[in-house]
């Protein structure tokens, strides 16, 4: 672990995601310079110092532009969506982003085109995307989901 790298040595996007921890977690890519390039940077003490905590392996031909959103879920583990090829992928941490589960398909249709995912003050989930959940549509028709029950539906 290396602490207090400087945060550009990456591409990141967004805010930082402040975990029930007090962790904060930065999304980040080496986009297609390495493998696992879907990287977790972590910050213990509100940001003054970051390091790599892990990330999350996409296979070289499912690769476009390593876009990624994570949520924590109220089980602790973190749940990570990827801009895909094919659309969006998903993986899990139940190791607050050191370890994460091979990368699958997700359930959610979507074209290769960015979406958003957060978690609200509520406690529910707020996800914009391109079309219905269950039908994979071009970069048209923007629409909001809610979710009351973590992502299952």
């Amino acid at each position: 672990m290396v602490k207090s790298q400087k945060i550009n040595q990456w591409s990141h996007e967004g805010k930082p995601t402040v975990l029930s921890s007090g962790e904060w977690i930065l999304l980040a890519s080496t986009w297609k310079l390495t493998d696992n390039s879907a990287k977790v940077i972590v910050s213990e003490d509100k940001g003054l110092t970051w390091y790599e905590r892990g990330a999350v392996n996409v296979p070289e031909e499912d690769r476009d532009f390593d876009e990624h959103m994570i949520v924590e879920k109220k089980d602790g583990s973190l749940w990570m969506l990827l801009r895909t090829k094919y659309g969006i992928g998903e993986s899990l941490s139940y190791d607050r982003g050191r370890s994460w589960s091979p990368l699958v398909l997700s359930k959610i249709k979507h074209p290769n085109a960015r979406f958003f995912i957060r978690r609200l003050h509520s406690g529910n989930l707020l996800l914009v995307k391109h079309g219905p959940l269950d039908i994979k549509t071009g970069r048209s028709h923007l629409m909001a989901f809610l979710s009351r029950d973590d992502g299952r539906s």
